[in-house]
């Protein structure tokens, strides 16, 4: 399964950036993108295992680069400055039990990514962005839950028996998962 799907993606860049060693990228508009966010018991989720994995290839993990001739100087890596992203209708679908559900999220803008520093490479944007949409999935997940609970005792049940039903759902996964 795929952590996130784009719906539709726009961009307006510096044209003349192109031809330098930082392309200036003036705004990102990111509409309709869906990120699927996989609760693993002990591990984290899957969002926070991408992460983890970008991460490691910032800092060094990537692979050692194939020969070139003598005398060649390095390439230099690209790198971007975004100076305003935004993402629009932005829904997560997120493991609740055995049950998957979608939530909506706030828009996210996020702005002046790599203006301090001169330029980011895009691993490094990929982390930024990242962690700016794993703390809106941990807010609008945690209320999702709430809601949750409050639709249960709303349903005439008490708290002690929401939060039976609700561990015996999550009792009930664990077995499903195993097999037993």
């Amino acid at each position: 399964m795929q952590a996130f799907y784009l719906k539709e993606v726009q961009a307006s860049v510096a044209p003349l950036s192109l031809l330098g060693d930082t392309i200036v990228v003036n705004e990102v508009l990111i509409d309709g993108p869906s990120f699927v966010y996989e609760r693993k018991l002990l591990l984290g989720s899957n969002i926070d295992a991408l992460l983890k994995q970008i991460e490691a290839n910032v800092g060094g993990g990537a692979a050692l680069p194939a020969a070139r001739p003598a005398g060649e100087k390095p390439a230099k890596p690209v790198k971007f400055i975004v100076k305003k992203l935004r993402m629009q209708n932005v829904k997560m679908t997120m493991g609740v039990g055995v049950a998957m559900v979608s939530v909506p999220l706030p828009p996210i803008t996020l702005t002046d990514l790599g203006v301090a520093e001169g330029g980011i490479t895009p691993d490094q944007l990929a982390t930024a962005v990242l962690r700016s949409v794993l703390a809106d999935m941990g807010t609008a997940g945690a209320q999702a839950a709430l809601q949750a609970g409050a639709a249960a005792l709303e349903g005439g049940k008490s708290a002690g028996d929401a939060a039976k039903d609700m561990g015996k759902g999550a009792v009930d996964g664990v077995k499903k998962l195993f097999g037993k």
